[in-house]
């Protein structure tokens, strides 16, 4: 079921402009241990969402990208400069906004941004300074809605806007490149979606890659997803992924052993239906076999011919489109295991 995707975006990239290529890239760890296997991807104006499970190689990944840790085998290349051997020049074009947040406890939000940018103009070529680098700092802070604290020590901040102080320092010297690691982990869902807002509005014209264990996040954030674990699963629009699998997914409310054999027996009228691994009342039923109606139609009705007389057994359900969780858990579990 996988590879087709995996193998178009590997002949895509090393043809391309993108801006981030990271081209047949693999990373071996002394004792033999492989945590990244021959991965290809490519970011242009767009943001791509990583996820995997835990130990799937995004850490790894995104440490090559930056140039923290050199590949085993390939090359990754940011705005056409390779990380591996122009490294100075590469890093220019990058941007990072790491998982936790690292800021001085002396320091405000304003100064945090100035010490930056000077030290990110030494890198630069005709770099900002002075009255120019003011400007920038004052228009990142408008951009990441940082203003009004920008006289604020940064440790006193609270956690979403130190998130957002974080993704401003990534963003100085304007970086055609963003990394982005966990962005909006441990806030809650209103500050999540004034972060996601910031976000879209300062990552326009860029290649963005995110890693997130939110499937809410990688759904509202990104254009395209990659699934890795070690190696690449799958990657695509939310729409490909969800539409390869073509699945109504049917959640029963079962109580007791004979409700749930009930809904086993009901849902066995219908072709190409399986029960998933996950939860015993779930069921997962191919579109292209079971038009909606009959589906509809069958959950109704909800008899089922067991040679008993009508037991009286009604369900409560619900019906929905695969959504990116389940798509990824199905990516996941098909990788451990290819006959599931």
């Amino acid at each position: 079921m996988f590879g087709v995707d995996v193998k178009v975006e590997a002949e895509r990239v090393h043809d391309s402009q993108d801006a981030l290529r990271v081209l047949d890239v693999s990373k071996r760890f002394p004792g033999g241990f492989t945590a990244v296997d021959n991965i290809s991807f490519g970011v242009g104006n767009e943001t791509l969402a990583l996820l995997g499970p835990n130990g799937a190689g995004k850490t790894t990944t995104f440490n090559m990208i930056r140039g923290n840790i050199g590949p085993s085998e390939g090359d990754i290349k940011v705005c056409g400069k390779s990380i591996a051997y122009n490294q100075a020049d590469a890093r220019l074009g990058l941007g990072v906004t790491p998982q936790f947040t690292a800021v001085d406890s002396q320091l405000t939000v304003k100064e945090h941004l100035m010490i930056y940018g000077s030290l990110k103009a030494c890198d630069i070529p005709l770099g900002i300074h002075g009255k120019v680098l003011k400007q920038n700092v004052d228009l990142l802070m408008e951009a990441t809605a940082l203003t009004k604290y920008a006289d604020r020590l940064a440790t006193k901040l609270s956690g979403g806007n130190g998130r957002k102080l974080s993704l401003a320092l990534s963003l100085i010297g304007n970086p055609r490149v963003l990394l982005i690691d966990e962005y909006s982990t441990g806030v809650d869902a209103a500050t999540k979606r004034a972060m996601w807002k910031t976000l879209r509005r300062v990552s326009h014209g860029k290649a963005v890659v995110i890693t997130t264990h939110s499937m809410e996040e990688a759904a509202a954030l990104s254009s395209r997803i990659g699934i890795l674990a070690k190696r690449m699963l799958a990657i695509g629009t939310l729409e490909t992924l969800t539409s390869r699998f073509s699945t109504y997914e049917v959640q029963f409310a079962a109580r007791t052993p004979l409700d749930a054999a009930h809904a086993s027996a009901l849902m066995s009228r219908l072709p190409g239906v399986r029960q998933a691994k996950d939860l015993g009342t779930r069921y997962e039923v191919p579109i292209g076999k079971t038009p909606l109606a009959e589906l509809f139609r069958t959950l109704s009705d909800q008899e089922v011919d067991d040679g008993e007389s009508d037991n009286g057994i009604r369900l409560d359900y619900s019906v929905e489109r695969m959504g990116l969780e389940s798509v990824f858990l199905k990516v996941i579990q098909e990788r451990d295991d290819p006959y599931a």
